[in-house]
């Protein structure tokens, strides 16, 4: 099972030298000024501009619209609106790393840099233990193309896709691993491996009918179609006439 891990780096500013006394203040070199943050009180200032790094794909102006830290805004630093921020990204499930640091201070003026590590995108995909006929079936299923950006989610859609298609043909065990492969040309994107275990059938021993009163055991039976004795367990199927 692949395990995607990301990090949400806490807000720090850091531009130059950084040294914190033992009341909590950090000093910040700023080239020839220097401004003192009170971890205890903190400093409201203007935002007075934003960059962001470390995308390739995504639209820079989105990405500071969704952190909702514009030009203009007042924030406090530290304070809660810097966190914020950073959970808003993180929601869009689209980064492994977020931090936001400071790039200057002039006067109340506040120049900040949203720092991104973007998650990969898909390059192609394989799969491992099954026939071409059934690969073809479920790639059309999984419905994944290049360019998708390879998430949590995806990785376990597509799982529980493949195994839904085999569950419906009576393989209820079936196991289905997904692994990523880093794309040589490419750092921005991977490969995935989808490997499939389909397991046994499995078969139905026997049918008990129990509590039927209305209607004779065998008209239960020969509505349930292909569910027989000896028969491929579909849970799936439909009942027919049974259901209400």
């Amino acid at each position: 099972m692949i395990k995607v891990v990301g990090k949400i780096a806490v807000f720090c500013l850091l531009i130059g030298l950084v040294l914190i006394d033992q009341q909590g203040v950090a000093q910040i070199s700023l080239g020839s000024d220097l401004s003192k943050i009170n971890y205890e009180k903190p400093v409201e200032y203007i935002i007075g501009g934003v960059e962001v790094s470390g995308v390739e794909f995504l639209d820079k102006n989105v990405i500071i619209m969704l952190s909702e830290i514009e030009i203009g805004k007042r924030v406090k630093i530290p304070g809660d609106e810097i966190t914020s921020a950073i959970r808003k990204l993180w929601d869009q499930g689209l980064f492994d790393n977020i931090s936001i640091t400071a790039t200057s201070i002039k006067g109340n003026n506040i120049f900040l840099s949203i720092n991104l590590k973007e998650r990969p995108r898909l390059a192609k995909f394989s799969f491992e233990g099954i026939r071409k006929t059934e690969a073809d079936d479920i790639r059309e299923k999984i419905n994944l193309t290049r360019g998708d950006v390879v998430t949590d989610h995806l990785i376990i859609r597509t799982k529980n896709i493949i195994q839904k298609f085999y569950s419906e043909k009576g393989f209820l065990n079936s196991e289905v691993s997904v692994v990523e492969k880093s794309e040589k040309k490419n750092d921005n994107f991977v490969d995935l491996v989808i490997t499939i275990k389909k397991n046994k059938k499995v078969k139905i021993k026997e049918i008990n009918i129990f509590g039927n009163e209305a209607l004779n055991d065998d008209a239960v039976k020969s509505s349930m179609k292909e569910t027989k004795a000896r028969g491929v367990f579909r849970p799936l199927d439909s009942l027919g006439p049974l259901l209400v």
